[in-house]
């Protein structure tokens, strides 16, 4: 499956991430793991005695510009690994077999057979929330706590986010110019996003993403259904951080099945949908208190 819509494309993001990774000022070393389902890019960071925390980004973006005011902090405390989804727009590559039979937890249970992890916490933003709680619900005995942040839980009943997806990415998706780009912005995140805005590199690699992605490369990422019991079974471990800005994952009624079933939740004020971006301090602070 073709990843980007061209060569040149490629290399220019590829060049960007190198350049994202070096703001995140801490020590780190990238890896290819080469799995069933094509190779998997890796970043790693920390200690490698500390606690292993696996890291999941969103739908259309990776793990150089979702973690990139989270990694210093949180590599004091964690060896982290962040992963760029196969199929996403990071370094990892699909091969043949990724398509209609790629299933996520075999993905995810084969990689960190290779890189030697027995167990490891989990957090992931937007699609990588949903990930963290489809490996937590499926991979129990790996998978100690997680952390969800930009989403809500999966259950059986939950409404589909399409329409709010539609709503809030179109049409400026379809021309990815730098005014389009800025009225996305506003509309992912809270009241104050001058400090995203600030960074050039940022917004040059996601003015890159927006440009060269092809979106439906990530679609062999199903979003599974689980039952209310299998997340009764979770959600002492569980923890979701939603931004109260936030037009994807809180809007009324988004809440309700969670405040039923006792999930474990936080509402971030004034944050959007890049709470992690709009208040790593916080954020940050949250994850570490949480997983340890």
């Amino acid at each position: 499956m073709k990843v980007y819509k061209t060569e040149k494309g490629k290399n220019d993001l590829y060049e960007s991430y190198e350049k994202l990774i070096e703001q995140w000022d801490v020590e780190l070393e990238e890896n290819n793991i080469v799995t069933k389902f094509g190779t998997t890019h890796i970043i790693e960071a920390g200690k490698k005695n500390e606690p292993i925390l696996l890291l999941f980004h969103g739908v259309g973006d990776n793990s150089a510009m979702m973690w990139i005011f989270n990694a210093k902090e949180l590599a004091e405390k964690f060896r982290i690994i962040a992963i760029d989804a196969i199929g996403g727009a990071g370094k990892s590559v699909p091969n043949e077999k990724y398509g209609k039979k790629f299933n996520q937890t075999e993905w995810i249970t084969e990689l960190m057979d290779k890189l030697g992890i027995e167990k490891a916490d989990a957090a992931g933003v937007s699609y990588g929330c949903y990930l963290a709680q489809h490996l937590k619900i499926e991979m129990p005995d790996r998978i100690k706590k997680i952390v969800g942040m930009s989403g809500s839980i999966s259950v059986e009943g939950s409404k589909s986010p399409i329409i709010r997806m539609i709503k809030v990415f179109f049409p400026e998706v379809l021309f990815p110019n730098d005014k389009n780009i800025l009225k996305l912005i506003k509309k992912f995140t809270g009241p104050d996003f001058s400090d995203l805005i600030k960074n050039d590199e940022l917004m040059k690699h996601w003015k890159l993403m927006l440009r060269n992605f092809n979106n439906a490369a990530m679609t062999p990422h199903s979003i599974k259904k689980f039952s209310s019991e299998e997340f009764l079974k979770i959600k002492d471990e569980s923890l979701f951080l939603i931004g109260d800005h936030d037009k994807l994952s809180y809007y009324p009624g988004s809440l309700d099945i969670m405040d039923k079933l006792g999930m474990n939740y936080e509402l971030i004020k004034n944050a959007g949908h890049v709470v992690n971006h709009e208040f790593p301090a916080l954020i940050n602070k949250k994850i570490i208190d949480y997983l340890i």
